[in-house]
């Protein structure tokens, strides 16, 4: 290796060494995201008041102890209702989940890509081809992709 090349060398691992170093203080040093905390569900909340009568010290009977508690309960707000949609149901010509391609049909041109189910399986049209039965043609136009 030249002298040029090992300089290089040591330059790119210092830059990016530094950048490395930098990412970490920043990493340590930023402040946390903030988390939200849960909402109980439901919110009960007990507060209580004391008061007794202040006495002078000329008086030497003692004053009644009055306590007043207040229970106050809130419900939280209904989560959100949610529908789910049933699974959409596979067109009628389909045998299993793994066929969706319409049945093959006579006299109709298919393009290259396409994909029919003929007798118990699906089909792909390697080419374009009108009136070829897929499995029974000698231009092998078609090409079996799975068992239905």
């Amino acid at each position: 290796m030249t002298r040029r090349q090992t300089r290089t060398v040591i330059i790119t691992a210092v830059v990016l060494g530094l950048f490395c170093l930098g990412m970490v203080l920043w990493a340590v040093t930023r402040s946390p995201d903030p988390v939200a905390e849960p909402v109980p569900n439901p919110t009960t909340s007990a507060s209580t008041t004391s008061a007794t009568p202040s006495s002078t010290a000329s008086t030497t009977s003692a004053a009644p102890t009055t306590t007043t508690t207040t229970k106050t309960t809130t419900k939280a707000p209904p989560p959100p209702k949610t529908t789910t949609k049933a699974p959409a149901a596979p067109p009628a010509t389909t045998v299993n989940a793994l066929c969706q391609a319409e049945q093959w049909r006579r006299d109709t041109q298919y393009n290259s890509g396409a994909l029919v189910q003929h007798n118990g399986f699906e089909w792909y049209a390697r080419a374009w081809s009108y009136n070829a039965e897929p499995g029974a043609n000698a231009e092998d136009a078609w090409i079996k992709a799975i068992n239905c």
